[in-house]
């Protein structure tokens, strides 16, 4: 059996997916083949089910669930990883004030009416004023209040 395999050609996925897509990892039958894409491309794919098995961005995979199972390893969500929040310098916005505040996430459309909206529109909205992290109060504290 040959399963298609997505990942996007950056240095992790590569270094990840190398022994798997190279064959030095015994699979028995099983073959793959490597789809490498840009990860927007792979979230529009696994929204469409396109693939066997695919990398996305945690944000697609609500929209691929009728498509994927999410695994239990592989992922780069998680306490210290995954999504970087930035303001304009000297912003007054801090940790408690997420909740309050209008977030805009990559591989999510602008206009949740609109699925087909691409997110290009909105690259000249990104202010040119330098962006800094928003760092918690207390580094120690759980992103996630059940942790």
């Amino acid at each position: 059996m040959k399963l298609r395999i997505g990942f996007s050609p950056c240095p992790n996925d590569t270094f990840i997916f190398d022994a798997l897509v190279h064959g030095k990892i015994d699979t028995g039958d099983i073959q793959f083949e490597p789809i490498l894409e840009d990860v927007e491309t792979l979230n529009q794919w696994a929204i469409e089910g396109k693939l066997d098995i695919t990398k996305l961005s945690f944000p697609a995979l609500f929209s691929a669930r009728n498509h994927y199972q999410l695994l239990d390893s592989g992922s780069a969500l998680g306490k210290g990883v995954g999504p970087l929040l930035v303001t304009k310098e000297n912003s007054s916005v801090t940790v408690p004030d997420i909740n309050h505040r209008k977030v805009l996430l990559p591989d999510v459309p602008v206009d949740p009416l609109d699925p087909e909206l691409p997110l290009d529109p909105v690259v000249p909205l990104v202010p040119e004023e330098p962006l800094v992290p928003v760092e918690p109060e207390d580094p120690e504290l759980p992103l996630d209040p059940a942790d």
